[in-house]
């Protein structure tokens, strides 16, 4: 059977066993298979791909792999602009919860239902030009998802440091801007137009508000947010 060697830079070995990581991997193949096909199969999404290299020539990922070829391939780095689409928005699959609303506490565009199918989550991702994140990289090698990166990592702190290096998130923070729970924008909101739907103490502490436009929730900066925000002052100490 045909085989190609196959060596893998930078993060990109996260996906591999450990075993294979910093050497030549032999990947056998039948007929014409691309090089996205053959990468994959390693278990490397195309999304976090950014440059193939075949005998040391440049080469596409829908080029086909070639019997004996050395294929080299690269990682994009953080920040890279390449990945991310000109008006910056996410999708997260249903293990992200967390990060969902995290992301949008700092005001990001985070689309996020749980029970969305892996199917509808690559191709809202495409259609709408979001960079998909999940644990699931059988989800990322899904041609149709353009921008993509699998989260490493289960704290959600660490999954934010994550996604705030990878996309320089920090310039664009726009705190308290989209609710938490639905993504909907927020808008200041005066005491006595909510004072109606708040509990006693509440009223007593504490004096700005902030109303969804979409699902009407009431927030403050309370206790619960207070603590996201310290976890968030470790990742952007000179943003909050």
């Amino acid at each position: 059977m045909p085989s190609l060697q196959v060596f893998c830079y930078g993060n990109l070995v996260d996906f591999l066993p450990a075993h294979d990581r910093e050497k030549w991997v032999s990947v056998p193949f039948q007929g014409r298979q691309t090089l996205k096909h053959l990468i994959e199969s390693l278990g490397v999404p195309h999304p976090e791909i950014d440059a193939v290299t075949v005998d040391d020539h440049p080469a596409g990922l829908d080029d086909f792999g070639q019997p004996g070829s050395q294929v080299q391939v690269s990682p994009f780095q953080p920040g890279d602009r390449r990945l991310r689409p000109k008006d910056l928005g996410f999708i997260l699959d249903g293990h992200l919860g967390k990060l969902a609303s995290h992301l949008r506490i700092l005001g990001y565009d985070a689309r996020y239902h749980p029970d969305t199918v892996d199917e509808v989550l690559a191709a809202t991702s495409a259609s709408e030009h979001r960079i998909l994140l999940t644990r699931d990289r059988g989800l990322l090698k899904r041609r149709a998802v353009v921008y993509g990166y699998c989260i490493r990592n289960e704290d959600v702190r660490q999954q934010m440091q994550e996604v705030v290096t990878r996309y320089n998130l920090a310039a664009g923070i726009d705190l308290f801007s989209r609710c938490p729970r639905c993504n909907g924008r927020l808008m200041p909101a005066e005491k006595d137009a909510v004072a109606s739907r708040l509990e006693p103490n509440t009223l007593k502490y504490f004096n700005r508000f902030w109303l969804c436009q979409t699902c009407g929730q009431v927030y403050w900066r309370g206790s619960h947010v207070e603590r996201i925000l310290d976890q968030l002052r470790d990742i952007l100490p000179d943003r909050l």
